[in-house]
């Protein structure tokens, strides 16, 4: 059990709100780390393949990194050793994306409202992981939605 002389006190009912405060904030900061993350460097030798099976385009086998949290279509964005294609492009870019936070609503995934913001067609998968949502670039390129979320939207008022 902890010594309550080695706790730290609160000089006043306004000190202890201020620490909730600010803990609690610190929290909420956790929960938004995963949009607007810094875009990391991707080694094709490190990804997991795996096939999943999207509506009209059938089996598609995708690059799945797993540290990072994105999922690419080989056939389209593995060239040769290295990668390159619009979708992965368009997760470099960053927070370049703007969605109206009154959007995010919880009735569409908001990585979903991404691509639907770049006019791009969404596309829904089975695969070794359950179900996923699927953004196809003009390229052919197929991005998951969820990346799209991480590393692409900008929240607006």
């Amino acid at each position: 059990m902890t010594d309550p002389r080695c706790l730290p006190r609160l000089a006043t009912p306004a000190s202890a709100i201020f620490a909730a405060l600010t803990l609690a904030g610190a929290l909420a900061g956790c929960s938004r780390a995963r949009a607007g993350a810094t875009f990391p460097e991707l080694d094709p030798a490190q990804a997991k393949v795996e096939s999943w099976n999207l509506e009209e385009l059938g089996p598609t086998d995708f690059l799945m990194f797993a540290g990072p949290r994105i999922t690419l279509s080989k056939a389209s964005c593995l060239r040769g050793a290295a990668l390159d294609c619009e979708a992965l492009r368009t997760l470099k870019a960053g927070e370049v994306v703007p969605i109206k936070k009154a959007l995010l609503d919880g009735r569409m995934s908001p990585g979903a409202r991404v691509c639907q913001a770049l006019k791009n067609e969404l596309l829904n998968g089975r695969g070794p992981g359950g179900e996923d949502g699927f953004c196809k670039f003009s390229d052919g390129s197929l991005v998951s939605t969820g990346a799209l979320e991480r590393y692409a939207m900008k929240i607006v008022p």
